[in-house]
């Protein structure tokens, strides 16, 4: 029986946060919550492994490192440890409901790359995600949006 799993890592860049965060592979259906999802399109990944992105609606915001939009928290490291100015430059904000490392793909972010769920947001609930920006500026520009997100969901079979 296959049991969906979420994936931590697409590209090569994104790799570094999979070993990282190895521990927040878990099952799909009760991480997420009730994410109403379209019909998922089958895909399988160059190592071999199946999966499926799904899409849903989201409100999507965006954030910089700076005390106006983190406040007490602006001291360069998100939620799950990892610096802002790491190896991972692009990378979002998530509800808890979500677990660190979770894969989407975001319209108008990282050039429609694989990006990870590394952070974490007091405002951050229900359907809504946060993107990273370098820059104030960079993150007012990106606005509020309501978007169509893809969501990778592994599908392969527990060991």
């Amino acid at each position: 029986m296959n049991t969906p799993t979420k994936i931590l890592a697409i590209t090569g860049v994104l790799v570094i946060a999979a070993s990282i965060y190895s521990k927040a592979i878990e099952p799909v259906g009760d991480s997420i919550g009730k994410i109403p999802v379209d019909p998922p399109v089958e895909q399988t990944r160059p190592e071999g492994k199946p999966g499926v992105w799904a899409s849903a609606v989201f409100t999507v915001t965006a954030y910089c490192p700076c005390e106006k939009c983190c406040g007490e928290f602006a001291d360069g490291i998100t939620a799950s440890g990892m610096p802002v100015d790491g190896p991972v430059t692009h990378f979002l904000a998530a509800p808890l409901k979500i677990p660190f490392g979770t894969a989407f793909r975001i319209p108008g972010y990282a050039d429609g790359a694989p990006v990870v769920v590394l952070d974490r947001g007091g405002a951050i609930k229900g359907l809504r995600l946060d993107v990273y920006f370098p820059t104030h500026q960079a993150a007012l520009d990106f606005g509020r949006q309501t978007l169509t997100v893809q969501i990778w969901e592994n599908r392969n079979e527990p060991e």
